[in-house]
């Protein structure tokens, strides 16, 4: 099987745009479409796309984070928002192929850190993190509590 990694193109939009959603259930087409035009036009993020043979199997959505990224010394750091392969392409190769890919993006921007992220609960992404060679910076439970909106009262004068 022969695996070629490229970067989106107008050409590759739409096909890009329906691996984010694969991966991404609840984005929809538009939001999508979005992700993938400002990789297109912007310097701060890149898609590459993964082609086996002749189809498209997966992706890696990077940026340039330039806020605080958990064990990071400097900014910004390259960061994957996002990587992806078809089940039946997996352990194949393609998804190493691509975090090379934003290894080599992010040495070509001047960063010197590679970051990202995995819900406590994917063991399998953290599985494929560690073998492609990255190491736990932090593990953490995030909470949320919604507030009820109330009417503020008049202050005196």
């Amino acid at each position: 099987m022969l695996i070629t990694i490229e970067v989106i193109t107008k050409d590759t939009m739409t096909t890009a745009s329906g691996l984010l959603q694969e991966l991404w259930e609840d984005m929809d087409a538009v939001e999508a479409e979005e992700d993938c035009y400002r990789a297109l036009q912007g310097q701060d993020t890149a898609i590459f796309l993964a082609k086996a043979n002749d189809k498209h199997v997966g992706f890696i959505f990077l940026s340039l984070r330039k806020d605080y990224v958990e064990g990071a010394r400097d900014s910004p750091v390259a960061y994957i928002e996002g990587i992806y392969v078809k089940e039946e392409y997996q352990r194949q190769g393609i998804g190493e192929r691509l975090v090379q890919q934003g290894e080599a993006w992010g040495s070509a921007k001047g960063v010197t850190a590679y970051g990202s992220d995995a819900e406590l609960d994917n063991l399998k992404s953290i599985a494929f993190h560690k073998k492609a060679g990255f190491s736990v910076a932090n593990r953490v439970v995030c909470f949320i509590k919604p507030i009820s909106l109330k009417k503020q009262p008049k202050q005196a004068r």
